[in-house]
């Protein structure tokens, strides 16, 4: 793992994973001049610690990149779609579904959740969050595994890195 790789393995919201350990981490790399790989491999959480590390990072302009390694579930979900740049491992696994509890006193819809994500200055999460949803989904259920070919002709997924791949090539 690169020094610059802030590894998110587990529940968002739990542990060292809040918000405020994320964004301290995100932080100490900014002043180093170095810019985050947020490298994540989880299965949710809280979407108010999402929203909050990606408020964090759009009110003090800090970049990031995210990559995909493994599990991309729920509140992880919307965290990635977060990073500036966003890859996804060749066998990586997005899956998402409707918010289950109020965001920051919001209805619980993406709409909701796209209005807190509009900070970014380029509106890139909601931009993105609105293209990856509004593609017809091949079921019914709120819950819904997407593809990486569906990401990425969303414009969700921007680029692949083969799991395999050796850190520095």
């Amino acid at each position: 793992m690169c020094s610059n790789t802030i590894s998110i393995e587990g529940i968002l919201g739990e542990g060292d994973l809040t918000a405020a350990v994320i964004q301290k981490k995100i932080l100490a790399l900014h002043e180093e001049k170095t810019r985050a790989m947020l490298s994540i491999d989880s299965e949710g959480g809280s979407i108010d610690d999402v929203i909050d590390i990606a408020a964090f990072c759009g009110y003090f302009g800090i970049p990031f990149d995210i990559c995909a390694k493994g599990k991309v579930y729920s509140a992880a979900f919307l965290l990635f779609c977060c990073g500036e740049r966003r890859l996804a491992a060749t066998n990586a696994e997005f899956w998402y579904h409707r918010p289950l509890q109020y965001v920051h006193g919001q209805e619980d819809d993406w709409a909701g959740i796209g209005r807190y994500l509009e900070f970014r200055e380029s509106a890139v999460t909601n931009e993105v969050m609105r293209r990856a949803l509004a593609y017809p989904s091949e079921s019914d259920t709120e819950n819904n595994m997407l593809s990486i070919p569906f990401l990425m002709k969303a414009g969700v997924v921007t680029g692949l890195m083969d799991r395999w791949e050796p850190a520095g090539s």
